[in-house]
């Protein structure tokens, strides 16, 4: 039987309560004996035992709980409750034996919160104090204040940002390398915030203007990064032998991000959780100034001199063919219509990236005059 690792378990857990408290992801309210959580799927009850323990109603506890594992909303908790604790250190009081150990008396809020959109769609986190409900003069009077500041000039949305972008401020990459199934390998940053340990994204540099645009937006060149070869992103400030991958960009830059809507939670494996959409400070290229590159050029009979990526499992012996031949084939023009489709990413691969270049080219030949 396999042993868990319950140090590296915890740490996975406080790395996702870390992630979702600074997106804002999880909301907390206090209720009788303990908490309620409220995430984009689900509610639980975090409730306080004799002994100073938190006990989550979440599968994960369920299980996990008694081998001494809290789980990632209990995690969160704390960090939501720890400004409180810094506000008010007296108030954890010490056992007999000295230990500090927290009530729900003294950890429970003056207020809570609940998050409201305006008409204007714009989202308001308002605090609901415990003592007395909120009254319809007060209610009106915040609606007037909010739409006020909408007049004078406040934005509903970030400027620059479209709907369910997220900018976000960088301060540290690391360099690595992706095996591509044609054999070459596609450069990968790891993009870190200011003030964060976690790796926020994966940064896929999949063309050389891909490159480009990173080395101009962090100023610094890729190349000139020590390429780290392991699986797992690195937790930055852990491992000295590992912090030697992680560089310190010479100024903070931002980053424009969004959810992937294809991932499917934590124990997916395949999606990414967010998505790379541009740096917020590089500047977009005039019009008329794109740079075409040698595989864009191509000419007809180049296209037709091109090796074929990749086979299939009815025509693995395509892979290596020419195109001209794969085209000569009865299935031909599927494959070059693959080829050169959106569904077909060669993930920066030179050779995969000369065939889609080369099927687009071979395609338009065969249309009719």
């Amino acid at each position: 039987m396999q042993r868990l690792d319950i140090p590296a378990e915890q740490q996975k857990r406080q790395q996702s309560a870390e992630e979702a408290m600074a997106h804002g992801s999880w909301m907390f309210f206090p209720v009788d004996g303990g908490w309620q959580v409220k995430t984009p799927t689900d509610t639980y009850t975090i409730a306080l035992s004799g002994n100073g323990c938190m006990a989550c109603s979440c599968p994960d506890h369920q299980r996990y709980g008694p081998l001494g594992l809290e789980c990632k909303h209990v995690c969160g908790l704390q960090l939501w409750l720890k400004p409180q604790e810094a506000a008010t250190p007296a108030q954890n009081q010490p056992t007999e034996k000295g230990e500090k150990r927290m009530t729900t008396e003294n950890l429970v809020r003056e207020c809570g919160w609940v998050k409201l959109f305006h008409p204007s769609s714009a989202q308001l986190t308002i605090p609901l104090f415990l003592d007395k409900p909120i009254l319809v003069t007060e209610a009106q009077a915040l609606m007037a204040s909010v739409t006020s500041l909408l007049q004078a000039g406040f934005s509903v949305e970030m400027p620059g940002l479209e709907d369910g972008e997220h900018e976000e401020e960088i301060g540290f990459v690391v360099r690595r390398s992706k095996a591509n199934a044609d054999g070459t390998e596609t450069p990968v940053v790891d993009i870190y915030p200011s003030r964060g340990n976690f790796r926020l994204l994966a940064r896929y540099l999949n063309t050389e203007a891909d490159i480009q645009a990173f080395e101009t937006a962090c100023g610094v060149r890729l190349n000139s990064l020590s390429l780290y070869e392991g699986d797992n992103s690195i937790e930055r400030g852990k491992n000295p032998k590992m912090d030697k991958y992680v560089v310190a960009l010479k100024h903070p830059v931002k980053v424009i991000w969004k959810l992937n809507p294809k991932y499917e939670g934590e124990n997916d494996k395949k999606n990414s959780k967010r998505l790379f959409v541009r740096w917020a400070d590089l500047p977009a290229a005039p019009e008329g100034n794109l740079v075409l590159s040698p595989v864009e050029k191509l000419g007809l009979d180049e296209a037709k001199a091109v090796l074929c990526p990749l086979g299939s499992k009815s025509h693995p012996e395509f892979k290596g063919k020419s195109l001209e031949e794969v085209a000569k084939t009865e299935d031909g023009r599927k494959v070059l219509e693959y080829l050169a489709s959106d569904q077909y990413q060669p993930n920066g691969g030179k050779n995969g990236q000369r065939a889609k270049s080369a099927a687009k080219i071979m395609l338009e030949a065969l249309q009719p005059a």
